[in-house]
């Protein structure tokens, strides 16, 4: 973990607060041809604030890769959102942290 994204986890600005719900999400990924496609997937949330959102999902991202997020209780409309961290948790789970653009 570089000094850089301790520090941004030690000094978040926005309050975070427990919200769980499963939500789907869309994102760029390698097809087998080489180019790029629109891959899809499912989270579950573990907390939200103004800025951003912490889910937990089966998928490896790479920091500022961009997602799309599609849940009502997130937004009305979809929500832009880039990866920000990505930590593997558990042998096929990986927790992921985001920021809403």
């Amino acid at each position: 973990m570089t000094a850089d994204l301790m520090d941004q986890m030690n000094h978040r600005y926005e309050e975070r607060k427990v919200f769980t719900v499963t939500f789907d999400f869309t994102f760029s990924a390698v097809g087998n041809d080489g180019g790029l496609e629109c891959a899809s997937s499912k989270g579950i949330s573990s907390n939200i604030s103004e800025g951003g959102l912490g889910f937990f999902t089966s998928q490896d991202f790479k920091e500022g890769q961009p997602i799309i997020i599609y849940h009502k209780n997130i937004s009305d409309s979809p929500i832009s959102a880039e990866i920000r961290w990505c930590k593997k948790h558990s042998d096929s789970l990986y927790k992921i942290g985001v920021c809403f653009n």
